[in-house]
């Protein structure tokens, strides 16, 4: 990819200073840093940015920032890089990387012990390992007597170690079902009683009353009231004298759709 930019007609500080103030309009197109850092560097050499003072240096800092579209920060590092070394490169990405502690022969230890004692919990685990390497002075586990209870559950969970203990289970956390709608099941004890509402129907301007209909599952006791419009102020002294109906104690009430 070439770069678009014709800026051959300026060669001096005074010259960039005077595009800057203009409303010139230009085109600078990339798509590689390689090539916005090349045409940097070039720039650099070309204005003798290292020999120039302050107020020059200021305006190729503008300058570059203005084509390049960089931050002002940045341009400020590519500059000290370019000071420090003569080039403006991209710097090759490092990916932090922390110290090794445990080894295969660590991991494959581990794993045989925990099956060994049939994969106890964490801190168990920690302890056996400390026996063996402090009581026994069995001197294979005192690299992996050292660690935590965590990293431990950490290393279940790697390939390495699940290829030796194939019988290892992950436990898995208990399901609560938390508003679960489901039918009850009675199971032959009385108590748990079908609602249903059912309206009458309107006569000309005349308001039918809701008749409300409770049937007991198990027994089929039957009682039934009727009031004048769906709402808890009518419907609560109702369902209260319902319920005393029943000879036995009422544990739950149905739903239509469960009948």
């Amino acid at each position: 990819m070439t770069l678009i930019m014709i800026d051959s007609a300026l060669n001096s500080i005074e010259e960039l200073k005077k595009f800057l103030n203009s409303s010139q309009k230009f085109e600078f197109r990339r798509e590689k840093k390689k090539e916005a850092y090349l045409w940097m560097e070039e720039t650099l050499v070309k204005f003798r940015y290292l020999q120039s003072g302050k107020k020059g240096k200021g305006i190729v800092k503008r300058y570059i920032e203005k084509v390049t579209g960089y931050s002002r920060a940045q341009i400020t590092r590519l500059i000290a890089q370019y000071r420090k070394t003569g080039y403006v490169k991209e710097s090759p990405y490092k990916r932090h990387r922390f110290n090794r502690r445990y080894f295969p022969g660590d991991i494959l230890l581990l794993a045989k012990t925990d099956e060994l004692h049939d994969y106890p919990n964490g801190a168990a685990l920690k302890k056996i390992l400390s026996r063996m390497a402090m009581i026994y002075r069995e001197q294979k586990y005192e690299n992996i007597s050292q660690i935590s209870v965590g990293h431990i559950y950490n290393l279940r969970g790697t390939v390495s170690y699940q290829q030796v203990a194939k019988r290892f289970i992950k436990t898995k956390p208990s399901v609560v079902n938390i508003g679960e709608r489901r039918k009850p099941e009675p199971n032959g004890v009385p108590g748990y009683i079908r609602v249903d509402t059912m309206h009458q129907g309107d006569k000309e301007d005349e308001k039918g009353v809701y008749h409300i209909n409770t049937v007991d599952e198990v027994t089929q006791f039957e009682f039934a009231g009727a009031i004048e419009r769906i709402s808890e102020y009518y419907i609560t002294p109702l369902l209260a004298k319902l319920i005393e109906s029943y000879p036995f104690k009422i544990i739950e009430f149905l739903p239509r759709q469960w009948a």
